[in-house]
């Protein structure tokens, strides 16, 4: 069995099939341009003395997840980007082999440039396996994303497999 999990998720590249979070910019060509990987990641908390850190969400590797702790009140993941992108969607799925529940109650939030939120929108847990899209407005600029829980709320789900 594996262990149990507060937030885990992917961040994948555009063609990969399997579990993930894509984040998608659009370009100077109005193209939309996968930028996971123009980021670093970091997490409110580590499981486990930090078996599953921040960085493998965006490693590539579907195999790889990040994980906080179960106890810790906002529990988060976040993306520090290189610069400000406009963000076009937000793929956020869910591991393929446990977990069901740990994302319902996270809030996904995109911060500009100057730290100010610019979009906000509270997370549905996709289920096992399973993803969700969420779609920002045309225009919407950002540089930091932070997906977790809120004014000193814990995961309801965090024993759940």
């Amino acid at each position: 069995m594996p262990p149990p999990t507060f937030l885990t998720w992917f961040l994948r590249p555009a063609r990969q099939v399997t579990t993930g979070i894509l984040l998608l910019a659009s370009s100077a060509i109005a193209e939309l341009t996968e930028i996971t990987d123009r980021g670093t990641a970091s997490q409110t908390s580590e499981w486990n003395g930090g078996l599953f850190p921040a960085s493998e969400a965006i490693d590539g590797d579907a195999a790889t997840f990040s994980h906080t702790d179960a106890n810790s009140s906002n529990n988060a993941w976040e993306l520090e980007l290189d610069a400000e992108y406009e963000i076009r969607s937000v793929e956020l799925a869910m591991r393929i082999d446990c977990c069901v529940g740990r994302l319902t109650g996270t809030t996904l939030r995109w911060f500009d440039a100057a730290g100010d939120s610019v979009f906000e929108e509270t997370v549905t847990d996709p289920g096992v396996g399973q993803t969700t899209t969420i779609n920002l407005p045309p225009g919407t600029m950002a540089k930091s994303l932070r997906v977790g829980f809120e004014n000193g709320a814990t995961n309801p789900n965090a024993n759940t497999s």
